[in-house]
């Protein structure tokens, strides 16, 4: 397989947990569950009469971004960390030992990791917006909000993957290419999404 290849298919292994953990997040939010978590992680407060985050930021969003990406990465690890070892972007530095069981704690560690840092990188974005009046789940107008548009598609991809290179030896081009390609997918899956109902906004 070629370089660009074997990057391709490890940008996929590595993504399908943080993916499917964002989509659960959606319809946890559509369908009003967990609603002792639906505070949000500001606790309302305001910095120089804006809010810090806004409503939209919640301890909700990080527990279940957390939990699903655990859960997810662990189910990932246990059906095929063992036997897609050289696929994984993971390799083995957290591995306890090369079982089922041990591919499945590396993996649901490192998606609770990522998705950690999938909730906590919407954050600036957020902060950012509040400063200039553009209200929580949008992007603005004209080419501010188009900014703000990609800037949401891609904030959360590259916090992801900043906690991957720090915590395993992902590598450049894979960050590279997973930051581009991803940023690109989130768009397209959020854009289905809003078709179907399911997400308010882009």
């Amino acid at each position: 397989m070629s370089g660009l290849g074997a990057l391709a298919l490890q940008m996929v292994w590595l993504a399908v947990p943080v993916i499917c953990s964002g989509v659960f997040h959606m319809v946890v939010v559509k369908q009003r569950w967990l609603p002792a978590l639906a505070r949000p992680l500001d606790g309302g407060r305001s910095l120089r009469g804006r809010r810090v985050f806004g409503d939209n930021k919640t301890w909700r969003g990080v527990v279940v971004m957390i939990g699903a990406g655990a859960a997810i990465g662990a189910a990932q690890g246990a059906l095929g960390g063992s036997s897609l070892a050289r696929v994984s972007a993971l390799g083995e530095v957290w591995l306890v030992d090369a079982t089922p069981l041990g591919y499945s704690l590396q993996y649901g560690a490192a998606h609770a990791l990522f998705g950690l840092g999938y909730a906590l990188g919407e954050l600036p974005n957020s902060f950012l917006k509040r400063r200039i009046d553009i209200a929580p789940g949008t992007t603005g107008a004209g080419v501010l909000g188009a900014f703000f548009l990609l800037l949401d598609q891609a904030d959360s991809v590259a916090a992801c993957l900043l906690v991957g290179w720090i915590a395993f030896p992902l590598g450049a081009p894979l960050v590279l290419l997973s930051i581009t390609s991803m940023t690109a997918l989130h768009l397209l899956l959020n854009a289905l999404l809003h078709k179907g109902g399911v997400r308010k906004n882009l």
